[in-house]
């Protein structure tokens, strides 16, 4: 993990009740977990792209990344 990151995996977590988890949501992003990877759907209004990357240990699906909602 860099510097204080989100401290996620690519791998698809099971949760209590065999479930599995579907959307990643920080203070930095929000991420959709989905069968071809880690999508990033929304960052923080000030945070950029690439420092979402540097705080991410997996790699990021990026494509039309919108700002959170206030």
């Amino acid at each position: 993990m860099k510097g204080g990151g989100l401290g996620m995996s690519s791998d698809r977590k099971a949760l209590p009740g065999g479930k599995a988890l579907d959307l990643i949501t920080t203070d930095l992003a929000v991420i959709e977990v989905t069968p071809q990877g880690l999508h990033l759907k929304e960052r923080a209004r000030d945070v950029t792209v690439e420092q979402v990357r540097a705080a991410t240990e997996a790699d990021l699906i990026i494509d039309d990344v919108t700002v959170m909602p206030v």
